[in-house]
Order: structure tokens, then C-alpha cells, then sequence
């Protein structure tokens, strides 16, 4: 288990330009990060909108948001898994690559009976069930 405030910018899901502009002015964990405002960050040098979207993104996924109060971070839980580390992102692939092949199949089929595209369709089901259920599997885990 991570602390989620403990965890170093460095390992965030951010792009080099915004990890190095918070980095270089001193924002080295999430803790740090959550107790500035989007003024505080609009005022870093090289440090845009685009680029405070994609903080607010990140913290979006962990539950926290710029500006929080020492009361608002109490009552976030000290303990959460990083499941971004344990992912498959490999079966995800995969499962992706065949519901695109199984769906351009269909979608550039020029002719064929009604129960050949019904067997397209059938197999395309599949790999998108699959798809999901790896997806829900890889979401649920914590």
C-alpha cells in the first residue's frame, strides 16, 4: 500500500514539461502538490492551462484535487493501492488489437449472407465481453 500524499511526482502519469516545471520549483510529492491552488501553478514560469488540466487530471484519478485543506485531506484515506503499477496493460492490448480487428472486419465486409455477419457480429460479442471483463477485473482490484 501506497500513501497516495507520499507518492513522488516523478511517478505520476505526467508529461517531462509538467513533471520538470513542478519539480524544479520544489513540488516533489502529491502532499505538496495538493496544497497549491491553480493560481499558485498559473503562476509558475512555463506552466499553462494545458498543463494544469493534466495535474487536475491525474489527481482526479487518486481521489484529490489542487487546494485541498488540511481538513479535506484528513478525511481522504491515508492508504490506497497504486493500481496503475499492478496492471496488465499487456492483456489490455491485446484485447484491444483484436476487438479493432474483429470490428474493421465487419465494418469493411463488402458482401455476405445475413448469417455470416451474424457470426461476425457473434465473435466480435466475444472479444468485446472478454475485453470488458478484463477491464472490470483490472478496475476492481484494491
Amino acid at each position: 500500500m501506497t500513501n497516495n500524499l507520499d507518492i513522488k511526482i516523478n511517478e505520476l502519469e505526467l508529461s517531462i514539461r509538467v513533471m520538470s516545471v513542478l519539480l524544479n520549483n520544489g513540488t516533489t510529492t502529491v502532499g505538496l502538490l495538493v496544497n497549491q491552488t491553480e493560481s499558485d501553478l498559473l503562476r509558475l514560469p512555463n506552466f499553462g492551462r494545458k498543463s494544469l488540466n493534466e495535474v487536475k487530471e491525474v489527481l482526479c484519478g487518486m481521489s484529490l484535487e489542487l487546494g485541498m485543506t488540511e481538513e479535506e485531506l484528513k478525511k481522504v484515506p491515508r492508504e490506497h493501492p497504486n493500481l496503475w503499477k499492478e496492471f496488465n496493460w499487456d492483456i489490455i492490448a491485446k484485447s484491444q488489437e483484436a476487438a479493432n480487428k474483429s470490428l474493421n472486419r465487419i465494418t469493411t465486409q463488402q458482401e455476405g449472407t445475413y448469417t455470416q455477419v451474424e457470426e461476425m457480429f457473434s465473435e466480435h460479442r466475444k472479444v468485446m465481453d472478454f475485453y470488458e471483463k478484463a477491464l472490470k477485473e483490472l478496475f476492481s482490484r484494491g
